[in-house]
């Protein structure tokens, strides 16, 4: 189920990326941004945190998701400046692109055995995420904003693992209720945005946690209001889709096993064909929409093929202690 998940959540993730440059251009794009970015990121940080029970040492953390990190923002400088040109600089605190979802689980993942045995601690985090929009943290500064308002996804998670609430509602008689609503849920969704003009000028930045309350034009209690909404919506698609996953081995499965590849990787073929091309320009018609899905979907199989997903892992297992043993023994 969660490998099934994890293929459908990458295919949004590549997706939301590829219409940026257009999705203002017509009501359809504009609705399907806010359908994927009110709960893809949420469901990817749950699915992340659902894993998470068991605990992992610092070290291990590190040569997991911060080397990695590294490596990706050393390969994202270099296409930037010496392949699409565009000025940058190297700096690892700034995180490039999507790069700030690593340091996100890596966070989350090293706290996150402390913070569950704080009293209250759910509810605290999403004080946090509501706080943290008043922050006049503008920059992308180690991506603060976002780990913070993401966490509670992750907390979400954690616990549903931890108590086993998936097993506990299959195994219960209300197991059909909660597909049943699961799928009114996503249904509501859909005809809402088919149907209400307010949400369009309103931007779907609102889902990023990126960006703080002045920036989005809101006041203070609207800001609130609006970031109250988006956990909410967030939490439900997550969780209507979690039931409405198919359960046994498909045949993008594999896809699902191996989504750090393409969440790495699809960010280079984007950011040149976004400042090198205006292929992503103009997607006003059917056909070019579907053949930029097509692209999409090209775009995920390929970089879910083996040998990226050997490079990933090959990172991923880098030690870093070597270097430093490298460095004493000098």
């Amino acid at each position: 189920m969660f490998d099934n998940y994890r293929a459908f959540l990458i295919v949004l993730v590549v997706l939301g990326h590829f219409i940026e440059p257009s999705y203002t251009d017509t009501v359809f794009l504009t609705n399907l941004k806010y359908f994927i970015f009110a709960f893809h990121m949420p469901a990817f940080i749950f699915i992340s945190g659902y894993f998470a029970l068991k605990k992992m040492s610092p070290w291990k953390l590190v040569q997991k998701l911060l080397v990695p990190y590294l490596v990706f923002e050393i390969i994202y400088y270099f296409t930037y400046e010496n392949i699409i040109h565009k000025e940058t600089e190297f700096d690892i605190l700034y995180p490039k692109f999507s790069l700030w979802f690593l340091l996100a689980i890596f966070c989350y993942k090293l706290v996150i055995h402390y913070v569950v045995k704080i009293p209250y601690h759910l509810p605290l985090a999403v004080l946090g995420g509501l706080a943290i929009g008043f922050s006049d943290m503008v920059s992308n500064f180690i991506s603060i904003p976002r780990i913070v308002y993401f966490f509670p996804f992750f907390i979400l998670g954690y616990h549903f693992r931890e108590k086993d609430v998936l097993g506990r509602i299959k195994r219960s008689r209300y197991a059909r209720m909660c597909t049943a609503a699961a799928v009114l849920i996503i249904a509501a969704f859909v005809i809402f945005l088919a149907a209400d003009t307010v949400h369009l000028d309103v931007t779907p930045k609102i889902f990023y946690g990126r960006y703080n309350y002045e920036f989005l034009g809101q006041t203070a209690l609207t800001g609130i209001s609006v970031r109250m909404v988006a956990y909410f919506v967030g939490a439900a698609l997550t969780l209507a889709f979690l039931f409405v996953m198919p359960k046994g081995e498909t045949k993008y499965s594999g896809v699902g096993r191996d989504t750090m590849s393409v969440y790495l990787f699809h960010g280079l073929v984007y950011n040149c064909l976004k400042d090198m091309t205006t292929l992503l320009d103009d997607v006003t018609t059917a056909g070019n929409f579907i053949v930029l899905f097509l692209g999409v979907l090209a775009t995920v199989y390929i970089f879910s093929r083996k040998p990226f997903v050997e490079f990933t892992a090959r990172i991923s297992s880098l030690d870093p202690s070597m270097v430093l043993r490298r460095d004493t023994s000098a």
